[in-house]
Protein backbone atom coordinates (compact mmCIF):
# COMPACT_ATOMS: atom_id res chain seq x y z
CA UNK A 1 0.00 0.00 0.00
CA UNK A 2 1.68 3.44 -0.85
CA UNK A 3 1.48 5.80 1.25
CA UNK A 4 0.04 9.28 -0.23
CA UNK A 5 2.77 12.63 -0.42
CA UNK A 6 3.61 14.05 2.33
CA UNK A 7 3.53 17.12 1.12
CA UNK A 8 -0.04 16.70 0.72
CA UNK A 9 -0.65 15.60 4.27
CA UNK A 10 1.48 18.55 5.68
CA UNK A 11 -0.90 20.87 3.09
CA UNK A 12 -3.70 19.12 4.82
CA UNK A 13 -2.35 19.67 8.23
CA UNK A 14 -1.78 23.79 7.62
CA UNK A 15 -5.55 23.52 6.43
CA UNK A 16 -6.05 22.04 10.05
CA UNK A 17 -4.24 24.58 11.75
CA UNK A 18 -5.17 27.64 9.65
CA UNK A 19 -6.76 30.96 11.04
CA UNK A 20 -10.34 31.40 9.27
CA UNK A 21 -10.78 33.03 5.86
CA UNK A 22 -12.32 35.77 5.40
CA UNK A 23 -13.86 35.95 2.19
CA UNK A 24 -15.12 39.45 2.06
CA UNK A 25 -16.36 42.07 3.99
CA UNK A 26 -19.66 40.22 4.36
CA UNK A 27 -18.59 37.91 5.91
CA UNK A 28 -20.52 37.66 9.01
CA UNK A 29 -21.55 35.16 11.60
CA UNK A 30 -24.92 34.75 13.20
CA UNK A 31 -27.16 32.64 15.33
CA UNK A 32 -30.81 32.53 13.22
CA UNK A 33 -31.24 30.72 16.28
CA UNK A 34 -31.48 33.46 18.52
CA UNK A 35 -34.53 34.69 20.17
CA UNK A 36 -35.77 38.20 19.44
CA UNK A 37 -34.69 40.90 22.41
CA UNK A 38 -31.68 40.51 25.04
CA UNK A 39 -29.29 38.77 23.92
CA UNK A 40 -27.38 35.79 25.46
CA UNK A 41 -23.87 34.55 26.05
CA UNK A 42 -22.64 31.26 25.69
CA UNK A 43 -22.37 30.76 29.01
CA UNK A 44 -26.15 31.64 29.63
CA UNK A 45 -25.61 35.32 31.33
CA UNK A 46 -27.51 37.97 29.46
CA UNK A 47 -25.21 40.43 27.92
CA UNK A 48 -27.00 43.31 29.83
CA UNK A 49 -26.09 41.45 33.44
CA UNK A 50 -22.11 41.02 32.21
CA UNK A 51 -22.52 44.52 31.35
CA UNK A 52 -24.27 45.77 34.70
CA UNK A 53 -21.06 43.26 36.20
CA UNK A 54 -18.15 45.31 34.85
CA UNK A 55 -20.03 48.28 35.60
CA UNK A 56 -20.53 47.96 39.77
CA UNK A 57 -17.30 45.65 39.46
CA UNK A 58 -15.01 48.69 38.65
CA UNK A 59 -17.08 51.43 40.33
CA UNK A 60 -14.38 53.40 41.88
CA UNK A 61 -16.48 54.21 44.52
CA UNK A 62 -16.32 50.50 45.58
CA UNK A 63 -14.21 47.96 47.72
CA UNK A 64 -12.91 45.29 45.42
CA UNK A 65 -11.52 42.17 46.74
CA UNK A 66 -10.50 39.28 44.79
CA UNK A 67 -10.94 35.79 46.95
CA UNK A 68 -12.23 35.00 50.27
CA UNK A 69 -13.94 37.73 51.87
CA UNK A 70 -14.65 38.12 55.65
CA UNK A 71 -16.68 41.23 57.31
CA UNK A 72 -16.87 40.20 60.84
CA UNK A 73 -19.41 41.25 63.49
CA UNK A 74 -19.23 45.27 64.20
CA UNK A 75 -16.99 45.95 61.30
CA UNK A 76 -18.52 48.83 58.64
CA UNK A 77 -17.84 48.99 54.87
CA UNK A 78 -18.74 52.76 54.14
CA UNK A 79 -18.80 51.84 50.63
CA UNK A 80 -19.63 49.40 48.52
CA UNK A 81 -18.66 45.87 48.39
CA UNK A 82 -17.30 44.17 45.01
CA UNK A 83 -15.73 40.51 45.00
CA UNK A 84 -14.06 38.66 42.22
CA UNK A 85 -13.84 34.68 43.09
CA UNK A 86 -13.51 33.24 46.29
CA UNK A 87 -16.79 33.16 49.13
CA UNK A 88 -17.48 36.46 50.53
CA UNK A 89 -19.08 36.47 54.58
CA UNK A 90 -20.63 39.64 55.45
CA UNK A 91 -21.52 39.60 59.09
CA UNK A 92 -21.38 43.14 59.37
CA UNK A 93 -22.58 46.57 57.91
CA UNK A 94 -22.17 47.54 54.02
CA UNK A 95 -22.79 50.97 53.19
CA UNK A 96 -23.50 50.40 49.70
CA UNK A 97 -24.64 48.10 47.02
CA UNK A 98 -22.81 44.16 46.73
CA UNK A 99 -21.03 42.68 43.94
CA UNK A 100 -20.01 38.85 43.98
CA UNK A 101 -18.78 37.93 40.41
CA UNK A 102 -18.03 33.97 39.99
CA UNK A 103 -18.40 33.40 43.82
CA UNK A 104 -20.29 32.87 46.45
CA UNK A 105 -22.08 35.53 49.18
CA UNK A 106 -22.92 34.62 52.50
CA UNK A 107 -25.15 37.31 54.40
CA UNK A 108 -24.84 36.03 58.13
CA UNK A 109 -27.38 37.17 60.96
CA UNK A 110 -27.05 40.63 61.89
CA UNK A 111 -25.62 41.56 58.73
CA UNK A 112 -26.73 45.13 57.09
CA UNK A 113 -26.45 45.88 53.62
CA UNK A 114 -28.09 49.19 52.51
CA UNK A 115 -27.81 48.34 48.58
CA UNK A 116 -28.66 45.70 46.01
CA UNK A 117 -26.94 42.87 46.06
CA UNK A 118 -25.53 40.80 42.90
CA UNK A 119 -24.16 37.38 42.87
CA UNK A 120 -23.24 36.14 39.32
CA UNK A 121 -21.67 32.65 39.00
CA UNK A 122 -22.36 31.76 42.48
CA UNK A 123 -24.70 31.03 45.05
CA UNK A 124 -26.18 33.45 47.17
CA UNK A 125 -27.62 33.07 50.69
CA UNK A 126 -29.43 35.56 53.16
CA UNK A 127 -30.30 35.12 56.94
CA UNK A 128 -33.68 36.09 57.93
CA UNK A 129 -31.74 37.85 60.89
CA UNK A 130 -30.26 39.90 58.13
CA UNK A 131 -31.62 43.50 56.50
CA UNK A 132 -30.85 43.75 52.91
CA UNK A 133 -32.46 47.63 51.77
CA UNK A 134 -31.77 46.89 47.95
CA UNK A 135 -33.05 43.88 45.73
CA UNK A 136 -31.48 40.85 45.83
CA UNK A 137 -30.63 38.78 42.21
CA UNK A 138 -28.64 36.09 41.78
CA UNK A 139 -27.55 33.90 38.11
CA UNK A 140 -26.03 30.65 38.22
CA UNK A 141 -24.39 31.18 34.82
CA UNK A 142 -20.40 32.43 35.00
CA UNK A 143 -19.44 35.64 34.13
CA UNK A 144 -16.76 35.43 31.19
CA UNK A 145 -14.29 37.86 32.99
CA UNK A 146 -10.73 37.93 33.94
CA UNK A 147 -9.09 40.10 36.38
CA UNK A 148 -6.43 42.62 34.77
CA UNK A 149 -3.31 44.01 36.54
CA UNK A 150 -5.09 47.59 37.72
CA UNK A 151 -7.33 45.57 39.59
CA UNK A 152 -10.55 46.19 37.53
CA UNK A 153 -12.06 43.35 35.29
CA UNK A 154 -12.32 43.27 31.92
CA UNK A 155 -14.45 40.69 29.53
CA UNK A 156 -13.02 37.48 28.94
CA UNK A 157 -13.04 37.00 24.67
CA UNK A 158 -14.24 33.72 23.93
CA UNK A 159 -12.18 30.23 23.89
CA UNK A 160 -12.20 29.04 20.37
CA UNK A 161 -12.10 25.52 19.40
CA UNK A 162 -10.09 23.60 17.04
CA UNK A 163 -12.73 23.48 14.42
CA UNK A 164 -12.76 27.53 14.60
CA UNK A 165 -9.23 27.57 13.04
CA UNK A 166 -10.03 25.60 10.66
CA UNK A 167 -13.53 26.39 8.73
CA UNK A 168 -14.28 29.75 6.60
CA UNK A 169 -17.59 30.97 5.36
CA UNK A 170 -18.84 33.20 3.41
CA UNK A 171 -22.14 34.80 4.26
CA UNK A 172 -24.77 36.88 2.14
CA UNK A 173 -27.99 38.19 3.44
CA UNK A 174 -30.74 39.44 1.43
CA UNK A 175 -33.96 40.05 3.81
CA UNK A 176 -35.36 36.91 5.87
CA UNK A 177 -33.17 35.11 3.31
CA UNK A 178 -29.13 33.97 4.51
CA UNK A 179 -27.28 32.06 2.29
CA UNK A 180 -23.94 31.05 3.27
CA UNK A 181 -20.77 29.19 1.64
CA UNK A 182 -19.10 27.04 4.07
CA UNK A 183 -14.82 25.08 3.79
CA UNK A 184 -13.83 23.57 7.03
CA UNK A 185 -12.13 20.29 8.12
CA UNK A 186 -14.52 17.64 9.59
CA UNK A 187 -13.78 17.91 13.22
CA UNK A 188 -11.28 15.03 13.17
CA UNK A 189 -8.50 12.83 11.57
CA UNK A 190 -8.81 9.18 11.18
CA UNK A 191 -7.38 6.24 9.59
CA UNK A 192 -9.87 5.68 6.69
CA UNK A 193 -10.07 9.29 5.35
CA UNK A 194 -7.12 11.02 6.45
CA UNK A 195 -8.50 14.53 6.81
CA UNK A 196 -12.12 15.05 5.51
CA UNK A 197 -12.63 18.61 4.01
CA UNK A 198 -16.60 19.39 4.04
CA UNK A 199 -17.38 22.08 1.79
CA UNK A 200 -21.12 23.40 0.59
CA UNK A 201 -23.88 25.87 1.08
CA UNK A 202 -26.35 26.51 3.13
CA UNK A 203 -29.48 28.70 3.36
CA UNK A 204 -31.86 29.85 5.89
CA UNK A 205 -35.08 31.35 5.96
CA UNK A 206 -36.67 33.25 8.91
CA UNK A 207 -39.75 33.41 9.20
CA UNK A 208 -41.73 36.55 10.73
CA UNK A 209 -43.02 34.01 13.26
CA UNK A 210 -39.61 33.20 14.22
CA UNK A 211 -39.80 29.78 12.88
CA UNK A 212 -36.16 29.17 10.82
CA UNK A 213 -36.14 26.93 7.76
CA UNK A 214 -32.60 25.67 7.25
CA UNK A 215 -31.47 23.56 3.67
CA UNK A 216 -27.41 22.46 3.55
CA UNK A 217 -25.65 19.81 1.40
CA UNK A 218 -21.99 19.33 2.17
CA UNK A 219 -19.11 17.27 0.15
CA UNK A 220 -17.08 15.52 2.12
CA UNK A 221 -13.69 15.26 0.34
CA UNK A 222 -11.19 12.41 1.99
CA UNK A 223 -7.72 13.23 1.88
CA UNK A 224 -5.90 9.86 2.41
CA UNK A 225 -7.33 8.71 -1.02
CA UNK A 226 -9.40 5.76 -2.20
CA UNK A 227 -7.40 2.54 -0.92
CA UNK A 228 -9.71 1.80 2.24
CA UNK A 229 -12.38 0.78 -0.19
CA UNK A 230 -15.14 3.37 -0.09
CA UNK A 231 -17.39 3.56 -2.72
CA UNK A 232 -16.02 6.86 -3.75
CA UNK A 233 -13.21 9.76 -2.31
CA UNK A 234 -16.07 12.00 -2.13
CA UNK A 235 -19.06 11.41 0.18
CA UNK A 236 -22.28 14.06 0.39
CA UNK A 237 -24.52 14.77 3.46
CA UNK A 238 -27.80 17.06 3.17
CA UNK A 239 -30.17 18.19 5.61
CA UNK A 240 -33.51 20.43 5.67
CA UNK A 241 -34.76 21.55 9.18
CA UNK A 242 -37.31 23.55 10.79
CA UNK A 243 -37.41 24.82 13.88
CA UNK A 244 -40.65 26.46 15.28
CA UNK A 245 -41.75 28.29 18.19
CA UNK A 246 -40.28 31.55 19.98
CA UNK A 247 -37.76 29.82 21.39
CA UNK A 248 -37.32 27.70 18.50
CA UNK A 249 -38.03 24.83 20.89
CA UNK A 250 -39.12 22.29 18.13
CA UNK A 251 -37.08 21.08 15.67
CA UNK A 252 -37.73 18.58 12.89
CA UNK A 253 -34.93 17.52 10.81
CA UNK A 254 -34.56 15.12 7.70
CA UNK A 255 -31.14 13.77 6.53
CA UNK A 256 -29.39 12.09 3.96
CA UNK A 257 -25.72 10.69 3.66
CA UNK A 258 -22.94 8.79 2.23
CA UNK A 259 -20.23 9.16 4.73
CA UNK A 260 -17.75 6.92 6.92
CA UNK A 261 -19.28 6.69 10.63
CA UNK A 262 -17.85 5.77 13.78
CA UNK A 263 -19.11 2.61 15.82
CA UNK A 264 -19.37 3.73 19.65
CA UNK A 265 -18.59 7.54 20.17
CA UNK A 266 -18.28 7.00 23.90
CA UNK A 267 -14.39 8.08 25.26
CA UNK A 268 -12.81 10.85 23.22
CA UNK A 269 -14.21 13.43 21.44
CA UNK A 270 -13.84 13.70 17.49
CA UNK A 271 -10.98 16.00 18.13
CA UNK A 272 -9.10 14.39 20.29
CA UNK A 273 -9.28 11.11 18.21
CA UNK A 274 -7.96 12.85 15.16
CA UNK A 275 -4.97 14.68 17.38
CA UNK A 276 -4.25 11.35 18.85
CA UNK A 277 -4.06 9.79 14.90
CA UNK A 278 -2.15 12.41 13.32
CA UNK A 279 0.69 12.68 16.00
CA UNK A 280 0.93 9.44 17.46
CA UNK A 281 -0.59 7.21 14.62
CA UNK A 282 -3.05 5.74 16.87
CA UNK A 283 -7.15 5.54 15.91
CA UNK A 284 -8.84 5.19 18.91
CA UNK A 285 -12.29 4.43 17.25
CA UNK A 286 -13.47 1.88 14.42
CA UNK A 287 -15.61 2.87 11.22
CA UNK A 288 -17.71 1.44 8.88
CA UNK A 289 -19.55 3.11 5.29
CA UNK A 290 -22.98 4.28 6.07
CA UNK A 291 -25.25 5.25 3.37
CA UNK A 292 -29.07 6.46 4.06
CA UNK A 293 -31.09 8.55 5.57
CA UNK A 294 -32.74 9.47 9.16
CA UNK A 295 -36.00 11.57 10.50
CA UNK A 296 -35.57 13.45 13.65
CA UNK A 297 -37.48 15.60 16.35
CA UNK A 298 -36.76 17.30 19.40
CA UNK A 299 -38.44 19.04 21.71
CA UNK A 300 -36.86 21.45 24.66
CA UNK A 301 -39.73 20.99 26.84
CA UNK A 302 -38.23 23.67 29.17
CA UNK A 303 -34.73 25.56 29.11
CA UNK A 304 -32.76 22.59 30.75
CA UNK A 305 -34.87 19.36 29.68
CA UNK A 306 -35.45 17.94 26.10
CA UNK A 307 -36.93 14.83 24.77
CA UNK A 308 -35.74 13.63 21.19
CA UNK A 309 -36.76 10.83 18.55
CA UNK A 310 -36.48 9.71 15.31
CA UNK A 311 -35.87 7.06 12.62
CA UNK A 312 -32.79 5.99 10.46
CA UNK A 313 -32.34 3.80 7.75
CA UNK A 314 -29.03 2.99 6.41
CA UNK A 315 -26.62 0.33 4.16
CA UNK A 316 -24.03 -0.43 6.96
CA UNK A 317 -20.28 -2.06 5.12
CA UNK A 318 -16.93 -2.89 6.48
CA UNK A 319 -14.36 -0.73 4.98
CA UNK A 320 -10.67 -1.12 5.38
CA UNK A 321 -7.98 1.27 6.71
CA UNK A 322 -6.16 3.34 4.63
CA UNK A 323 -2.87 4.34 5.24
CA UNK A 324 -2.92 7.97 5.86
CA UNK A 325 0.19 10.49 7.22
CA UNK A 326 1.06 10.40 10.93
CA UNK A 327 3.86 12.78 12.00
CA UNK A 328 5.91 10.93 14.79
CA UNK A 329 5.06 7.90 13.82
CA UNK A 330 5.81 5.39 10.91
CA UNK A 331 4.45 2.20 11.74
CA UNK A 332 1.41 0.07 10.01
CA UNK A 333 -2.13 1.22 11.14
CA UNK A 334 -4.46 -0.79 13.55
CA UNK A 335 -6.79 -2.75 11.00
CA UNK A 336 -10.08 -1.32 10.68
CA UNK A 337 -12.25 -4.08 12.12
CA UNK A 338 -14.87 -5.92 10.21
CA UNK A 339 -18.78 -5.76 10.40
CA UNK A 340 -22.22 -7.14 9.58
CA UNK A 341 -22.81 -6.06 6.76
CA UNK A 342 -26.13 -5.24 6.11
CA UNK A 343 -29.47 -2.73 6.12
CA UNK A 344 -30.62 -1.60 9.64
CA UNK A 345 -33.76 0.43 10.65
CA UNK A 346 -33.38 1.89 13.97
CA UNK A 347 -36.09 3.77 16.01
CA UNK A 348 -34.41 5.44 19.14
CA UNK A 349 -35.72 7.46 22.04
CA UNK A 350 -33.89 10.08 24.30
CA UNK A 351 -34.24 12.54 27.47
CA UNK A 352 -31.54 15.10 28.34
CA UNK A 353 -31.93 17.18 31.25
CA UNK A 354 -28.94 19.66 31.68
CA UNK A 355 -29.04 22.01 34.99
CA UNK A 356 -25.27 22.86 34.67
CA UNK A 357 -24.96 26.90 34.34
CA UNK A 358 -22.05 26.05 32.22
CA UNK A 359 -21.21 23.42 30.12
CA UNK A 360 -18.09 23.66 29.44
CA UNK A 361 -16.74 24.26 33.04
CA UNK A 362 -19.34 23.21 34.92
CA UNK A 363 -18.81 23.56 39.14
CA UNK A 364 -22.81 22.83 39.98
CA UNK A 365 -25.65 20.89 38.59
CA UNK A 366 -25.86 17.88 36.66
CA UNK A 367 -26.38 16.52 33.64
CA UNK A 368 -28.77 13.09 32.19
CA UNK A 369 -29.21 11.81 29.07
CA UNK A 370 -30.65 8.25 28.27
CA UNK A 371 -31.11 7.34 25.11
CA UNK A 372 -32.69 3.79 23.77
CA UNK A 373 -32.99 1.51 20.41
CA UNK A 374 -34.63 -0.35 19.00
CA UNK A 375 -33.35 -1.80 15.29
CA UNK A 376 -34.33 -4.68 12.90
CA UNK A 377 -31.83 -6.05 10.34
CA UNK A 378 -32.01 -7.62 6.85
CA UNK A 379 -29.89 -8.54 4.20
CA UNK A 380 -27.30 -8.93 7.26
CA UNK A 381 -23.79 -10.98 6.53
CA UNK A 382 -22.43 -11.65 9.57
CA UNK A 383 -18.93 -12.51 10.35
CA UNK A 384 -18.06 -15.92 11.53
CA UNK A 385 -17.71 -15.79 15.14
CA UNK A 386 -17.08 -18.94 17.45
CA UNK A 387 -20.20 -19.70 19.75
CA UNK A 388 -18.23 -18.24 23.06
CA UNK A 389 -18.20 -14.34 21.45
CA UNK A 390 -21.96 -14.57 20.00
CA UNK A 391 -24.40 -17.00 19.14
CA UNK A 392 -25.61 -17.27 15.71
CA UNK A 393 -27.99 -14.08 14.12
CA UNK A 394 -30.67 -14.82 11.83
CA UNK A 395 -30.61 -13.65 8.50
CA UNK A 396 -33.87 -14.39 6.96
CA UNK A 397 -34.85 -11.02 7.59
CA UNK A 398 -36.09 -11.70 11.11
CA UNK A 399 -33.17 -9.86 13.08
CA UNK A 400 -33.80 -7.57 16.06
CA UNK A 401 -32.23 -5.79 19.09
CA UNK A 402 -32.09 -3.38 21.75
CA UNK A 403 -29.64 -1.65 23.13
CA UNK A 404 -29.31 1.61 25.51
CA UNK A 405 -27.01 4.98 26.47
CA UNK A 406 -26.77 6.26 30.29
CA UNK A 407 -24.77 8.70 31.28
CA UNK A 408 -25.27 10.56 34.06
CA UNK A 409 -23.34 13.56 35.60
CA UNK A 410 -23.34 15.29 38.50
CA UNK A 411 -21.20 18.69 39.91
CA UNK A 412 -21.45 20.26 43.11
CA UNK A 413 -19.07 23.14 44.77
CA UNK A 414 -16.95 22.46 48.04
CA UNK A 415 -16.67 26.24 48.61
CA UNK A 416 -14.31 28.24 47.80
CA UNK A 417 -12.48 27.41 44.55
CA UNK A 418 -13.06 23.63 44.72
CA UNK A 419 -15.59 20.83 42.82
CA UNK A 420 -16.37 17.10 43.47
CA UNK A 421 -17.77 15.78 40.59
CA UNK A 422 -18.96 12.19 39.50
CA UNK A 423 -20.44 10.66 36.46
CA UNK A 424 -22.12 7.05 35.51
CA UNK A 425 -21.64 5.88 31.98
CA UNK A 426 -23.23 2.80 30.81
CA UNK A 427 -23.97 1.44 26.91
CA UNK A 428 -24.73 -1.80 25.59
CA UNK A 429 -27.63 -4.59 24.92
CA UNK A 430 -31.00 -4.77 26.58
CA UNK A 431 -33.03 -7.14 24.76
CA UNK A 432 -33.66 -9.50 21.28
CA UNK A 433 -30.66 -11.01 19.72
CA UNK A 434 -27.29 -10.36 19.90
CA UNK A 435 -25.38 -6.97 19.13
CA UNK A 436 -24.02 -6.62 15.74
CA UNK A 437 -20.37 -6.35 15.82
CA UNK A 438 -20.47 -2.28 14.93
CA UNK A 439 -22.75 -1.71 18.51
CA UNK A 440 -20.49 -3.63 20.74
CA UNK A 441 -18.77 -2.47 23.73
CA UNK A 442 -15.55 -2.15 25.26
CA UNK A 443 -13.33 -0.81 28.26
CA UNK A 444 -9.75 0.68 28.14
CA UNK A 445 -7.78 3.18 26.87
CA UNK A 446 -7.78 7.20 27.30
CA UNK A 447 -11.39 8.40 27.91
CA UNK A 448 -12.71 5.01 29.34
CA UNK A 449 -10.03 3.78 32.05
CA UNK A 450 -7.05 5.72 31.51
CA UNK A 451 -4.75 3.40 32.97
CA UNK A 452 -5.00 0.68 30.95
CA UNK A 453 -3.85 -0.13 27.35
CA UNK A 454 -6.33 0.54 24.40
CA UNK A 455 -9.49 -2.69 24.66
CA UNK A 456 -7.91 -4.35 27.55
CA UNK A 457 -11.19 -5.36 28.68
CA UNK A 458 -12.77 -6.33 25.23
CA UNK A 459 -14.29 -9.63 26.31
CA UNK A 460 -11.48 -11.72 23.20
CA UNK A 461 -9.91 -13.19 26.74
CA UNK A 462 -13.72 -14.48 28.07
CA UNK A 463 -14.42 -15.99 24.56
CA UNK A 464 -11.23 -17.43 23.38
CA UNK A 465 -11.67 -15.14 20.22
CA UNK A 466 -8.50 -13.22 18.84
CA UNK A 467 -8.50 -10.38 16.20
CA UNK A 468 -5.51 -8.13 15.61
CA UNK A 469 -7.81 -5.36 14.67
CA UNK A 470 -8.97 -5.42 18.37
CA UNK A 471 -12.39 -5.50 18.20
CA UNK A 472 -14.66 -4.75 20.87
CA UNK A 473 -16.54 -7.66 21.48
CA UNK A 474 -18.72 -6.65 24.41
CA UNK A 475 -22.61 -7.04 25.10
CA UNK A 476 -22.64 -3.79 27.99
CA UNK A 477 -19.82 -1.46 29.96
CA UNK A 478 -20.08 0.02 32.89
CA UNK A 479 -18.27 2.92 34.20
CA UNK A 480 -18.26 5.02 37.29
CA UNK A 481 -15.98 8.14 37.95
CA UNK A 482 -15.17 10.59 41.00
CA UNK A 483 -12.84 13.25 40.72
CA UNK A 484 -12.11 16.03 43.32
CA UNK A 485 -10.95 19.92 41.06
CA UNK A 486 -8.83 22.47 43.02
CA UNK A 487 -8.58 26.01 40.82
CA UNK A 488 -5.09 27.66 41.78
CA UNK A 489 -3.75 30.94 40.14
CA UNK A 490 -0.79 30.04 37.36
CA UNK A 491 -0.77 33.39 36.57
CA UNK A 492 1.31 32.36 32.99
CA UNK A 493 -0.31 34.86 30.80
CA UNK A 494 -0.06 38.18 28.85
CA UNK A 495 -2.83 40.51 28.39
CA UNK A 496 -2.57 43.02 25.29
CA UNK A 497 -5.48 45.45 24.91
CA UNK A 498 -7.66 44.70 21.67
CA UNK A 499 -6.92 47.70 19.45
CA UNK A 500 -10.56 47.81 18.17
CA UNK A 501 -12.44 47.73 21.84
CA UNK A 502 -10.05 49.17 24.30
CA UNK A 503 -12.34 48.34 27.18
CA UNK A 504 -11.47 44.32 25.77
CA UNK A 505 -8.19 42.66 26.64
CA UNK A 506 -6.64 39.74 24.55
CA UNK A 507 -5.19 36.68 27.29
CA UNK A 508 -2.50 35.21 26.27
CA UNK A 509 -1.13 31.93 28.06
CA UNK A 510 -2.66 30.06 30.89
CA UNK A 511 -4.09 32.17 33.37
CA UNK A 512 -5.92 29.42 35.70
CA UNK A 513 -5.71 25.69 35.63
CA UNK A 514 -7.21 23.10 38.06
CA UNK A 515 -5.21 20.16 40.27
CA UNK A 516 -7.68 17.58 40.12
CA UNK A 517 -7.36 13.71 41.57
CA UNK A 518 -9.74 11.29 40.43
CA UNK A 519 -10.39 7.87 40.64
CA UNK A 520 -12.56 5.05 37.92
CA UNK A 521 -13.92 1.95 38.20
CA UNK A 522 -15.85 0.14 35.64
CA UNK A 523 -16.55 -3.71 33.81
CA UNK A 524 -17.01 -4.60 30.40
CA UNK A 525 -18.94 -8.31 30.11
CA UNK A 526 -21.13 -10.53 28.06
CA UNK A 527 -24.45 -10.78 28.94
CA UNK A 528 -25.95 -13.87 28.90
CA UNK A 529 -26.28 -17.75 29.91
CA UNK A 530 -23.02 -19.46 29.47
CA UNK A 531 -19.77 -19.94 30.53
CA UNK A 532 -18.09 -16.42 30.85
CA UNK A 533 -21.31 -14.89 30.65
CA UNK A 534 -22.92 -12.77 33.41
CA UNK A 535 -26.43 -13.39 33.80
CA UNK A 536 -28.65 -10.38 31.66
CA UNK A 537 -30.50 -9.29 34.90
CA UNK A 538 -27.17 -8.76 37.26
CA UNK A 539 -23.91 -6.84 37.42
CA UNK A 540 -20.77 -8.51 37.07
CA UNK A 541 -18.91 -9.56 40.65
CA UNK A 542 -16.48 -7.87 42.40
CA UNK A 543 -13.54 -9.38 41.24
CA UNK A 544 -14.75 -8.01 37.41
CA UNK A 545 -14.39 -4.70 38.47
CA UNK A 546 -11.36 -2.79 37.38
CA UNK A 547 -10.32 0.41 39.02
CA UNK A 548 -7.77 3.13 38.56
CA UNK A 549 -6.41 6.47 40.40
CA UNK A 550 -4.89 9.00 38.78
CA UNK A 551 -3.76 13.25 38.92
CA UNK A 552 -3.09 16.18 36.58
CA UNK A 553 -3.56 19.09 35.64
CA UNK A 554 -6.21 20.80 33.23
CA UNK A 555 -6.08 24.23 32.28
CA UNK A 556 -9.85 23.76 30.92
CA UNK A 557 -8.94 23.67 26.76
CA UNK A 558 -5.77 21.10 27.45
CA UNK A 559 -5.35 18.49 30.74
CA UNK A 560 -2.32 16.19 31.13
CA UNK A 561 -2.71 13.30 33.33
CA UNK A 562 -1.13 10.22 35.09
CA UNK A 563 -3.21 7.46 35.96
CA UNK A 564 -2.05 4.22 37.33
CA UNK A 565 -4.13 0.86 37.36
CA UNK A 566 -4.94 -0.50 40.41
CA UNK A 567 -3.55 -3.89 39.52
CA UNK A 568 0.07 -5.35 39.58
CA UNK A 569 1.70 -4.91 36.44
CA UNK A 570 0.01 -2.22 35.02
CA UNK A 571 1.96 1.13 34.38
CA UNK A 572 1.44 4.58 35.13
CA UNK A 573 0.32 5.99 31.52
CA UNK A 574 0.57 9.85 30.42
CA UNK A 575 -3.17 10.83 28.81
CA UNK A 576 -3.38 14.68 27.07
CA UNK A 577 -7.03 15.44 27.03
CA UNK A 578 -7.83 18.57 24.89
CA UNK A 579 -11.13 18.51 27.06
CA UNK A 580 -11.87 18.03 30.78
CA UNK A 581 -12.77 14.70 31.27
CA UNK A 582 -16.22 14.69 32.05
Amino acid sequence: MTRPPRILALAALLLALAAPLRAQDSLIVLDPSAPAGDSVLSTGLPASVLAEVLERYNDTTATRFAGDVRLPVGARLSTGLAAFHGTTRIRGTVEGPVTVVNGDLSIGPGAVVRGDVLVVGGRLSVSPEAVVEGEQREFAAEAPVVRRSTGTLAEREPSRSLGDFASAEATFEHGRLRTSLRLATGGTYNRLEGLPIIFGPRADWQFQSGALLRAEVLGILRTAGGEADLLSDLGVTGKIELRLGRPQRLRLQLDGYSRVAPTSEQGLSASEIGWYALLAQRDYRDYFDANGGALGVSWSVAPQFRLEGGVRFQRERTILANDPFSLFNDDAWRANPLIDDGEYLTWRVGVEVDTRPSPSQPTRGMYARVGLEYTGGEDVAPVDLPVTVRPPIPTDGSYEFARATLDLRGYRRLGGRQTLSGRLLGEGWIGGDPLPLQRRVSLGGPGLLDGYAFRTFDCSSESGYHDPAQPALCDRMLLAQVEYRQRFRLGLTRRIADAERPDVERVVGIEEADFVVFADAGSAWLAGEGPGRVPSGKLPSAEAWHAEVGAGLSTGGLGIYLAKAIEEGEPVRLVVRLQRRF
